[in-house]
């Protein structure tokens, strides 16, 4: 079984307040909605862990902040041994409009950061495997293909073991396409989708579901 989600929301969309505590522009923080987002998403998820008897799931996550933020608030909530692995080939897409140079090397997770405390709490690793490292520029096509390449030489790493990715909006849709041949344009804020692979066969038990969102708070 795969969980594939979005990040929770970022600072630079919300308030004011939020946008003002912003370190880099091209790499924010989670806002305090989406810290909460992360923990709801986390205790839905060890919900599903349960009823489906799974103890023990690889946790694989973009370098960004945003999305390291949200798999630590996802990964609290799971009562289970964590080990995360940063895919750097998982990441954003490098889209001219979005960035003005190739800004992997300098995320808070390359270099010494504010962050640190946040990038202790858990074991972060590199993933095991080679990774097709994005290009600047980088246009759309060639990120669905980098991003799809990338999922799947994690997937074949990790074949037979249960897999939980936080990545970006355009992640997703990349293997909605991938796997399921649709543009899927409503992937929210820490939006759930399941997929149980049965050989090469993608059967999506949840797509671009928020639900678990809409209950009362933690």
């Amino acid at each position: 079984m795969l969980f594939l989600i979005r990040h929770g929301e970022r600072a630079d969309d919300s308030t004011n307040a939020e946008k003002q505590r912003i370190i880099l522009p091209f790499d924010p923080h989670l806002s305090l909605n989406g810290e909460a987002q992360a923990k709801k998403t986390g205790k839905y998820i060890r919900n599903i862990l349960k009823l489906q008897s799974i103890e023990n799931i690889i946790l694989v996550t973009s370098p960004y902040l945003r999305c390291v933020q949200t798999i630590i608030g996802i990964a609290s909530q799971l009562e289970q041994q964590i080990e995360i692995y940063i895919a750097k080939g998982l990441g954003e897409c490098f889209r001219q409009d979005w960035f003005e140079k190739d800004i992997l090397s300098e995320l808070h997770y390359y270099k010494s950061s504010s962050y640190e405390h946040v990038f202790k709490q858990y074991p972060l690793l590199n993933v095991p495997y080679q990774e097709v490292i994005q290009k600047y520029p980088e246009s759309i096509q060639e990120f669905f293909g980098r991003f799809s390449e990338n999922y799947k030489r994690m997937r074949e790493h990790f074949s037979n073991k249960n897999i939980l990715v936080v990545t970006h909006g355009y992640g997703v849709h990349a293997v909605n396409m991938l796997e399921k041949q649709i543009i899927s344009n409503n992937a929210d804020y820490c939006s759930v989708n399941v997929i149980s692979y049965q050989k090469d066969n993608a059967d999506y038990l949840l797509l671009n579901s928020t639900a678990h969102l809409k209950k009362s708070k933690l």
